[in-house]
């Protein structure tokens, strides 16, 4: 850990009175820093959790900071140092710390410009002091403070507190600055905010904490050019359409169909908070569970055009719902749905790795009873009455979602079965099957099943020639081995004979060795031997 990370640390504990409970993001210390990037001691008495996405040193629970299972409000400060780079979704990130924080509670966060690239275990981000106002002006008031060149700092401080007003932090930004000053570099204010000010009625801050269905509010692309799921359900509508949308939340889809469409939109909600949002912006809205036929009951007429926008998965009986809505379809009127796909990369690297933890929002939506696959949705359509008639997918990394990016050799185990990995959303256009299109599509089924019996035709008659080609190639070999077990039968037989051979020589070699020294010792050589020598000395004297 930095020093100047330590003192800025320091500095904020002896002059804020930070509330409890305090909470750490990214709590580990790693190697070659235990003790050394331990902050506890700036808050002794206080109860301190120190939070990481591994076990070890300074972690007491698991957590990951784009999900926190904190309930909200709970948290008295949060305190993030030189953590943000290491996160992938940023601003998820920042949502959850505001989240979590009661009200008056302090966030610190400090992180770095002008340093090296350092994989823990990534490392995503590099931060303006204009950055960090962006991401603090959502706690309330704040100070921002930068070290080094203004325009190259080499790191970034903050300090926010939830709430309408804070006038101690100008006197902390003072004392900073002054307690800095005859560093080689100082620590410098760049902005201090100690008064929020009024948000105008109606306008949307990004991180409101929204419980029930307005958590799901998001801004709609006015060009509709944007590739995630309104956009793509939007670009289906057409304009002029009476529209029933089912789960408007706080009524964004539906205000955007009425005033840039010209659509007539009803809307059904069962959230009656979202319910009065939605009012007020105009929308016409029954209140009530799309599961109970009361419900059902005060939709009046027939629409071109029912959506499901992220809503299937969260009823009981999707199919009874799809059946009971055909009824409230125009003679050439459809479905549309965006869908979560539950065989998400992301998701499923959570699964391989042991975890599956439900979050506020995404794919693991605590409220979510049911998870789809591709296949899936078409099963559900299908068997309500429906033919789905176009599909298209939104694709995200996981970086860009709730989850952390797997490593590199599971992401491509992962992608190698699973063709639809990247999917986060599907986006369907359904229609209801009459008897005509009903014949029509069991046609084309029939059609499709033919193709796929000649393509594995096809693929039998491949492989039973390459099994042809095996039995041949095998029998090739059969015979090679064959005819090199009778030459082998053949040498065995030739060392045999030479081994017999070989024996019969030693004998023959035996005998003649005794026979010579028969000879050798017999009389008749002892006196060859004497006369031999006798004759050697007479022709000496001659």
């Amino acid at each position: 850990m930095r020093f100047e990370v330590k003192f800025f640390v320091e500095q904020a504990s002896s002059f804020f009175d930070f509330p409890e409970p305090i909470l750490e993001i990214g709590a580990l210390q790693v190697e070659g820093q235990e003790g050394v990037a331990d902050l506890r001691p700036f808050f002794p008495g206080k109860r301190y959790i120190g939070t990481d996405i591994r076990p070890g040193p300074g972690v007491d629970r698991i957590e990951d900071a784009q999900n926190l299972s904190f309930p909200n409000g709970s948290i008295g400060s949060v305190i993030c140092c030189d953590t943000l780079e290491h996160i992938p979704n940023i601003w998820r990130a920042t949502e959850e710390m505001v989240r979590v924080l009661c009200e008056g509670g302090m966030l610190l966060i400090t992180s770095v410009m002008k340093y090296p690239i350092h994989d823990y275990p990534g490392d995503y981000w590099r931060f303006t002091p204009q950055a960090f106002s962006y991401l603090l002006r959502h706690v309330g008031t704040f100070a921002v403070f930068f070290q080094g060149d203004e325009d190259f700092p080499e790191g970034v401080y903050g300090i926010g507190i939830k709430g309408k007003e804070a006038p101690s932090l100008n006197k902390f930004s003072e004392l900073i600055v002054e307690r800095t000053a005859s560093w080689s570099s100082p620590i410098r204010l760049y902005e201090v905010l100690e008064k929020t000010p009024d948000m105008p009625e109606g306008s949307h801050n990004l991180f409101e904490d929204s419980e029930g269905a307005l958590r799901y509010e998001y801004r709609i692309d006015p060009a509709l050019q944007a590739e995630d799921a309104p956009c793509k359900l939007l670009r289906m509508v057409p304009k002029g359409a009476r529209v029933l949308e089912i789960g408007c939340a706080g009524g964004h889809m539906s205000t955007f169909m009425q005033n840039k469409l010209g659509c007539e939109v009803v809307a059904v909600e069962v959230d009656e908070r979202a319910a009065e949002v939605a009012k007020k912006r105009g929308v016409s809205v029954v209140v009530g569970d799309i599961e109970d036929k009361s419900t059902l009951g005060q939709i009046e007429g027939k629409f071109d055009c029912v959506i499901f926008a992220d809503v299937l998965e969260h009823l009981k009986r999707p199919d009874e719902v799809l059946q009971e809505i055909r009824t409230f379809l125009k003679q050439n009127g459809f479905v549309l749905a965006s869908i979560p796909n539950v065989s998400y990369i992301g998701l499923v690297a959570e699964l391989m790795r042991g975890f599956f933890r439900y979050r506020r929002c995404g794919l693991l939506d605590r409220t979510h009873l049911r998870f789809f696959t591709k296949e899936g949705i078409v099963e559900l359509f299908e068997r309500s009455g429906y033919f789905i008639s176009q599909i298209e997918r939104v694709k995200l990394k996981p970086a860009e979602t709730e989850f952390n990016p797997p490593q590199q050799e599971l992401a491509l185990l992962i992608e190698k079965h699973n063709p639809e990995a990247y999917v986060y959303q599907y986006v369907i256009k359904a229609l209801p099957m009459s008897e005509e299109n009903s014949l029509q599509r069991s046609y084309e089924k029939l059609l499709k099943m033919e193709e796929q019996l000649r393509q594995l035709n096809r693929e039998l008659e491949s492989k039973e020639k390459t099994l042809r080609d095996v039995f041949h190639a095998l029998s090739e070999k059969e015979e090679l081995i064959s005819n090199l077990n009778q030459k082998l039968f053949q040498l065995e037989q030739e060392k045999q004979q030479l081994s017999s051979e070989k024996e019969l020589t030693k004998q023959q070699r035996d005998e003649l060795q005794k026979l010579l020294e028969e000879i050798f010792s017999s009389k008749g050589w002892k006196l060859l031997e004497f006369l031999r020598k006798v004759k050697r000395l007479c022709l000496m004297r001659r």
